[in-house]
């Protein structure tokens, strides 16, 4: 009973119910009852008071690496970046950012949180890799032309994603979907730029073809400064 009135207030954000639940003299709620669901429900309805209680409660606290980092990847989805930052930094049992096979940065990088992203790739530990399944999160951020999650992705400080990736889809992606800002931080990307005139023709096609012309003329000027250093 005592887990589920803690679950119930943690939902309805009730952050001082919680706090009195957590910190009852006698038979005081336990933070991951129930594999810490009361955390989670708080995660997901978007109660960071009430994330920081339970990550904090005196007698077994919540597990922010609870059920495989189920809150972290209902965090990292809906861009709560200060969820994020006490769920990577629980003081015990934190969150691990490349938890999931890398699906907390996935999402991240779909939903086009920048913020979100970069604490993924800097977490002191279990970092997530933006190369990670040959740059899967690049990918989900270019076809959604997220341009500031793309540049994070790409001057990761570790593991960046290839801008050159799946034989320059990336590139090809952002050409065809007319994002011309993105289509300029392929081409420069501090690792791993597309330098293929192979790529960059088939991406300057696939511009043409949808009738993008300001990416047309970015990656036909690639071409040809291509192929006067070659």
């Amino acid at each position: 009973m005592g887990s589920l009135v803690l679950v119930h207030a943690a939902e309805g954000g009730h952050a001082a119910v919680v706090k009195l639940l957590l910190n009852a003299p006698r038979h005081a709620a336990l933070g991951d009852a129930d594999d810490s669901q009361a955390l989670v429900s708080a995660v997901q309805r978007g109660h960071a008071d009430v994330v920081a209680l339970l990550l904090a409660a005196p007698k077994r606290p919540a597990r922010a690496d609870c059920r495989g980092g189920a809150a972290l990847v209902a965090a990292c989805e809906k861009g709560r970046t200060a969820m994020v930052e006490l769920l990577l930094g629980a003081p015990r049992h934190p969150a691990h950012a490349d938890c999931r096979d890398g699906e907390a940065l996935l999402r991240a990088a779909k939903r086009g949180h920048a913020a979100v992203t970069n604490l993924l790739l800097r977490a002191a530990q279990h970092a997530a890799r933006a190369d990670h399944q040959d740059s899967k999160a690049l990918l989900c951020a270019v076809e959604s032309g997220h341009t500031a999650v793309v540049e994070t992705l790409l001057s990761a400080p570790e593991h960046a994603a290839r801008a050159d990736c799946r034989d320059g889809a990336a590139l090809e992606i952002a050409a065809e979907h007319g994002h011309v800002d993105v289509v300029e931080l392929l081409l420069n990307a501090p690792r791993h730029a597309v330098r293929s005139a192979r790529q960059l023709q088939e991406a300057l096609v696939a511009a043409e073809m949808a009738g993008c012309t300001t990416a047309t003329r970015v990656l036909s000027v690639a071409l040809t400064a291509l192929g006067t250093c070659g």
